[in-house]
Formats: structure tokens, sequence, C-alpha cells
């Protein structure tokens, strides 16, 4: 239970707890969670937790320090479209087991994607076409910037989840099993079955050109 402390009356206010789900009710969570977690795992973006509860709340933990780090190195930009793919893929893998889930379920992972694009087209350079020179883009050309770079990064997430589907459902078991593994853990686990899964697909496009 969550209680809020009250120090005029040195007393906690306690929330109703929600109820416990049934593994069945936890399982697209797991998957949501998991998708989040495999993909990270797949883009090196470093995290300490992963965790889901049994009212059906969950979450992965950056490693913040390392995280700012990168969003401030040379390759801040691609990391920031490698985090809002991480970002989108909980929604595509929990979509994936529970089709009919709304998007207005997950706001917070949208809104992390949507806060990392305005942010980094705001310092974007662009050619004024009337002027020969680079400038920063207003506000009506970042929403077109974003909206077209968010529509790329989510044709790359639904590629992705699909390939790397059968490694989130095992993370996904794990996770229902344990409830909270970190991200040591998860690596261990997932990081031989992309590593098999990007062997595979490395071989296939030899094959592909070979045969071509």
């Amino acid at each position: 239970m969550n209680a809020a402390h009250q120090p005029e009356l040195e007393l906690p206010i306690v929330d109703s707890a929600r109820p416990a789900m049934s593994t069945s009710e936890l399982w697209p969570i797991a998957v949501h969670e998991a998708g989040h977690a495999v993909v990270s795992v797949y883009y090196e973006i470093p995290f300490t937790q992963l965790f889901i509860t049994p009212d059906g709340s969950g979450g992965l933990m950056f490693n913040m320090k390392k995280h700012e780090v990168l969003l401030k190195s040379p390759a801040q930009v691609r990391y920031a479209s490698r985090l809002i793919v991480s970002c989108y893929s909980g929604f595509v893998g929990h979509r994936r087991v529970f089709p009919s889930v709304s998007r207005e379920g997950v706001k917070d992972d949208a809104n992390h994607a949507g806060g990392l694009l305005h942010y980094y087209f705001k310092y974007e350079r662009i050619l004024d076409k009337n002027t020969g020179k680079f400038r920063c883009p207003i506000d009506a050309e970042i929403e077109i910037l974003v909206k077209r770079r968010a529509r790329r990064l989510w044709r790359v997430t639904q590629r992705l989840v699909r390939r790397l589907f059968p490694v989130i459902q095992v993370v996904a078991r794990a996770l229902l099993e344990r409830k909270r593994m970190t991200g040591e853990e998860v690596v261990a686990l997932a990081g031989p079955l992309i590593a098999n899964k990007r062997a595979a697909c490395i071989a296939r496009q030899r094959r592909a050109r070979s045969s071509g």
C-alpha cells in the first residue's frame, strides 16, 4: 500500500490498494515492460531495474548517470532515436498479445517519446531557402519534423518488436515469475538470444547476396 505522510498529525494517509491481478491479466503488462527492456538491451540503452507489481503497474528504470552522458554525447541524435523506439516498443509488444489495448493507457510512453523528439528538433539546423543559411526551425516546422520522424520510428519499432518478440516473451515469463529483475539479469537472459537473432539475420542477408 502507498502511504502519504501527513506532518500535522504524524499519521500516514493510506490509499486504497488496487486488487491483485491474475497471472493471465498480468501477462500483457509483463510483455509491455519486457518490450521496453529487450529493445533497450538490443540498443545497449542502460537500465537498472525492470519490474511489475500484482496490481498491474510496472516500469523500466534507466541508469540515469549513463543515460545523461549518452544524451549529451556526439551520437545523441542516434541515441535519442533508439530511446524513442524503446519507448514505443512496450505498446507495440502489448498490442501483439492484447490487440484491443488503447493508446490512452500508454500516455507516459508517448509523452516521453514526443518530448525527446521536440527537444532535439528544437536545436536542429535547417537550410533556409530564402537566405541560403542554416537556422533553427520555428514551432510549426518542428511539429512537421516531429510527426515525420515519429512515423518512421514507429515503423522501425513494429519491425523490431516483430523480430524480437520471442525474446520479449522469454523475458516477460521471467518477469511474471520474479516480479523484479536487475538490468544485469535482463541482459544475461536476453543478450545471448538477441545475439542469436542478429547472427541468423546476418546469415540470411549473406545467403541472399550470394544467390542474387
